[in-house]
């Protein structure tokens, strides 16, 4: 990081303070434009001590990480999606059952209704 706050401040020609501050808020701004398992390396860049098999191993390592995590995100949504289709199945069945009572009860006074004439026509 030195090397960069000595180039920071010979090429803008502040002081040491604000070039630090500067490499701080490179650094940071960096860090917020990569994906998170790539955060150790901008460290490693930053620090001057990267190193290439254990940047690696770090960023294997944060995507295995967010893979699990992605997994079990998609299990909860696969079950909360599952106990919806059972609660929307439950609902269903329960307004075909009253919409069954109902279009029983209609079909019950339709007939009486028209029964009645029919058979008063057919005695007539």
């Amino acid at each position: 990081m030195q090397e960069l706050i000595d180039s920071i401040k010979n090429a803008a020609g502040i002081s040491e303070q604000q070039a630090a501050a500067a490499a701080e808020a490179a650094q940071t701004f960096i860090k917020g434009k990569v994906p998170p398992m790539f955060s150790g390396l901008v460290d490693q860049i930053f620090s001057g001590k990267l190193d290439p098999s254990a940047a690696m191993k770090a960023a294997q390592q944060r995507q295995s990480e967010f893979m699990d995590k992605a997994k079990d995100v998609m299990g909860q949504a696969a079950d909360r999606s599952a106990d919806y289709a059972r609660q929307a199945g439950d609902h269903v069945q329960e307004w075909a059952r009253q919409a069954g009572g109902w279009s029983e009860e209609a079909f019950e006074k339709f007939k009486s209704m028209f029964g009645n004439s029919s058979n008063q026509a057919s005695n007539k």
